[in-house]
């Protein structure tokens, strides 16, 4: 899974990288309206659309129904029990391909996590690191020491507390620097990115696991048995903008690939 997850992350990193260099909200809509287009054609193709057309068309006809005999109270009880019977029959057509959905979705939700959840540091700026401890070792019987390479600096002594030891780093230079600990006589190196553009950044590094690999995918894991459980970097967050606002990039995303996807049905001859 994890080979899987780096070439995900190297795919959408060729994919974009016409976006590096521009705010963060304009690769963002890109995956975004394509991912609408996907999720569309997913739907046309794993759907009943022929039922779906003569569902819709039955609903058609029981809200003219409605209107027709507003005056007669039983038949507009009758055409709301079809109404909503025949909603139900709707619904029952879309399970399917929401379910085939969910995958694509998920593991695009995931790569734009690691580009627009968090952004890369920038010289000048500083972060908070925390490593948690395995439950067994203790910060006071081990020697944890760290070295950051020429383009981060060590900004403050490191400080244990119930289990954990944080310090700060500083960025000094951009590019992607290595931060070594170091637990006697034992060594581990995670990446820090110092950089302007918008790039894939790890907010964690942890032991393997299932859930670690899916939501870091393409990030080295600590070695099993390691003293220290994970790495947790407190980056700064992505700032998406639109006409000014701040948005999350979650609420860019649906409502972009949604939009996008509704305006295209008819251009795919998609009944949705």
């Amino acid at each position: 899974m994890q080979a899987v997850g780096k070439i995900m992350t190297t795919v959408f990193d060729v994919a974009l990288s016409p976006f590096s260099n521009l705010p963060p909200i304009w690769g963002l809509l890109a995956v975004s309206i394509l991912t609408g287009i996907v999720m569309v054609l997913i739907f046309k193709y794993t759907s009943n659309q022929s039922a779906i057309r003569s569902t819709k068309d039955r609903i058609s006809a029981y809200f003219m129904e409605i209107r027709l005999f507003k005056d007669d109270l039983g038949l507009m009880l009758d055409a709301q029990k079809r109404i909503l019977r025949t909603n139900l029959t709707y619904m029952k057509y879309s399970v399917v391909p929401m379910l085939v959905m969910i995958v694509p979705v998920v593991l695009i939700l995931i790569q734009l996590g690691i580009r627009y959840a968090a952004r890369p540091l920038k010289p000048g700026e500083s972060a908070l690191v925390e490593l948690k401890l395995a439950e067994d070792v203790s910060a006071e019987t081990e020697s944890i020491s760290v070295e950051p390479d020429n383009g981060l600096r060590l900004e403050t002594p490191l400080l244990s507390m119930a289990g954990e030891v944080s310090f700060r780093i500083g960025a000094v230079k951009e590019g992607e620097h290595e931060l070594s600990i170091l637990v006697g006589d034992r060594r581990i190196s995670t990446t820090i990115v110092v950089s302007h553009q918008v790039q894939h950044v790890y907010a964690a590094m942890a032991q393997p696991s299932f859930m670690g690999m899916l939501l870091y995918p393409g990030q080295e894991t600590l070695p099993k048995g390691f003293e220290i459980e994970e790495i947790r970097i407190e980056l700064p967050p992505q700032t998406v903008k639109i006409l000014g606002w701040n948005m999350n990039w979650l609420v860019v995303f649906f409502l972009a690939s949604i939009l996008s996807g509704y305006s295209l049905k008819g251009v795919f001859k998609v009944e949705v």
